[in-house]
Parts: structure tokens; sequence; C-alpha cells
């Protein structure tokens, strides 16, 4: 397994791998492969250039040894700014794609995208969609133009997507259309991704992306109140169920190398796989145990994020008692002390 990787905070892709698989995450498969380090490569990339700063030998090898391309590399951050977003989402996408064309061996490529690419159609299928823009013509106003006339025309021909990191995201999707029709391309759109349901650990979490952010903020007491709507579903996925579907897309498409999709598709490849590979990877969000599911991602949030076992439990009742009966007395606090402001507004008018 070759996994391109940058240096960050003074790190080598090398080290900063060392560090990854010192994570909880992987104690399991330590276990059970206990030479698993020997098979997954580091190779030095860096998605914020252009030509991803890969030495020619490493490119070689790429091309000679490698049969699946899982494309994940992005940047999430929503109001990251538009050159640097396209270079990272669009551009290095490019740069893999065109790796991928003279790879060959090359049995299913697949690139991660987002639900949300396309959340300026009311209905999103499982198909590609039109934008006001290519990706040619993107990579040209980000490489030529000033930053302000750019943020001025994406105003108007981006205005349907609430930030830059989903019009890129569907921007790299018409990319992949139309320069990768011969290849075997798969475009996997998941959710909002969250914690572990089941594998290897339960209620495995890294980070505050998404609805953990804010649930933790709640639970934690910081935040009081918040605006939601209960009649609007929330699109969210356990990421072991996500990198199932996602290790077995890669399977469907180097058996099918289909573009045009239907809603039913994920399912018919569940369908499809054999009892024994439904276990393996399983991904069939239908059978998942959203109560037990939710417990152990508030557990898992405690003991990955908080860095609290189990033994701190009883102290933590006690103190979510204290908040709860706290927060009870404020509010009768409040209501009473808005009732006697009214009652004296009142009196003084009436009376």
């Amino acid at each position: 397994m070759y996994l391109l990787i940058r240096s960050k905070k003074n790190k080598c892709p090398e080290n900063r791998l060392n560090d990854i698989f010192e994570n909880p995450l992987y104690d399991r498969l330590k276990k059970e492969v206990p030479n698993f380090r020997k098979k997954v490569i580091p190779i030095i990339a860096n998605f914020n250039v252009e030509d991803l700063e890969l030495s020619e030998n490493d490119k070689n090898m790429l091309m000679r040894e490698v049969s699946i391309v899982f494309h994940l590399a992005a940047t999430v951050r929503f109001e990251e700014e538009i050159k640097t977003s396209t270079a990272i989402n669009v551009i290095a996408t490019n740069v893999i794609l065109d790796i991928a064309k003279h790879m060959p061996n090359l049995k299913s490529f697949i690139h991660v995208s987002t639900l949300y690419a396309n959340c300026h159609v009311k209905h999103i299928e499982e198909r590609f969609y039109t934008y006001p823009i290519d990706h040619k013509d993107l990579i040209t106003f980000t490489r030529t133009l000033p930053g302000s006339v750019i943020d001025e025309k994406l105003t108007r021909i981006a205005s349907s997507w609430p930030n830059t990191y989903t019009f890129t995201k569907a921007i790299a999707e018409t990319l992949l259309r139309d320069e990768g029709r011969d290849l075997p391309i798969g475009i996997f759109r998941p959710a909002i991704v969250m914690p572990s349901a089941n594998e290897p650990i339960v209620g495995w979490g890294d980070n505050l992306y998404g609805p953990v952010g804010s649930t933790l903020s709640v639970v934690l007491g910081f935040t009081r109140f918040q605006l939601c709507d209960p009649d609007i579903p929330a699109n969210l996925v356990p990421v072991d169920l996500t990198v199932n579907a996602l290790i077995a897309s890669a399977w469907d498409v180097s058996n099918q190398c289909r573009w045009d999709y239907t809603d039913d598709n994920v399912q018919t490849m569940w369908d499809r796989l054999n009892e024994e590979d439904k276990q393996l990877f399983h991904f069939n969000i239908r059978e998942l145990d959203w109560s037990k599911y939710l417990t152990d991602y508030y557990k898992g949030m405690r003991l990955y994020l908080l860095h609290e076992d189990d033994s701190t439990l009883e102290i933590s009742r006690i103190n979510y008692k204290r908040l709860y009966w706290t927060h009870q007395m404020l509010k009768t606090v409040l209501i009473f002390a808005t009732l006697w402001i009214v009652w004296n507004i009142f009196a003084k008018i009436f009376v």
C-alpha cells in the first residue's frame, strides 16, 4: 500500500505515519497482522503544489505497482480561499488522474467526493451534473487572475454553493467525467462521516468535524441552546461503514466499469456480496442500531477526545446531575424574574 503524505510540523512523512499508527485505532491490526507496517509505504507528496512535488522515481513506481487508487486527499475547510481549494481539490485530482492513466494494471480508481457537491439541486441522484463553469476554466481563472477578480466572478458563478469546498468538489467530478472516460472510475459521495459504529473499535473518532464538535460542546455544557429543525433528517454515517462501502466500491467498479448509476446501486452492490464479504466489509446502514451507535458515539467522545475512561463515569454522572439541576434552578430564577418584571410593569400601568 502506497500512501501519499506530506511533511507537517517539522515531521517527515515516515515519522508522521509512525505517529498515526500509535493511535488506539490500530491496536487490533497490530495484534492480527503484526508486520502490517512493512506493507504501508509513505510517498512524499504535497497536494497544494501543482506537480504534488512527486519525484520521477516515485511516479514511475506508482505507475508500475498500483492497480487500485483511492483518491481521498482534499482540503475540507469550508472557507478556504478559492485558489487553494482549486489547487488541492481540482488540480491535484487531475495530477493523480494523469498518473493513473499510465498504470497498465489499473483496475479501479475511486474518487472520494461529498454528498453535498451537488447541493444546488433538490434531489441528488447518482449521476454527473452540469455546472456554470468547467474545470479547465476554473483552473485558468485561479492561475491567471488576481484574487479580487476571482472572488467577484465566483460570487456569481458559484452562488448556488455555500462554500468553496462543495463547489470545487463538484468541479472535480466534471474533471473526472471529461478526462477519465476510458478509465474504470467511480465517484464515492459520503455524507457527514461520524465516529465508528463497530470496528475496529466502537465509538472511535479523533477530530471535532461536523456534529461531533457541536455535540461535545453541548454535553460539556458550553452550548446551552441550538437551533435545529426536527423534521429534517441528519445525513450521518459512521466512518467504518463508510470505509467498508468505499472498499466495496473499488471491487464493484473493477467488475463493472459503469458510469451511469441509479439510486439503488449501493444496495445492489451489497446484495451482490457473498455472506463472508458482507461480514468482512459490512456497510449496510439499514441494519445499524442507531440507539446503540449513539450510546457508543458518546462514550467514544469521552474516551478518544476527552481521554476519560469508564472509571470516571460515576464522577461524570454526578457532575452531570449537578449541572442539570443548576440549569433547572437558573431557568426557574429567570422565569420568576421575568414574571416579577412583567408584574411590576403592569402594576405601574393599570394600578
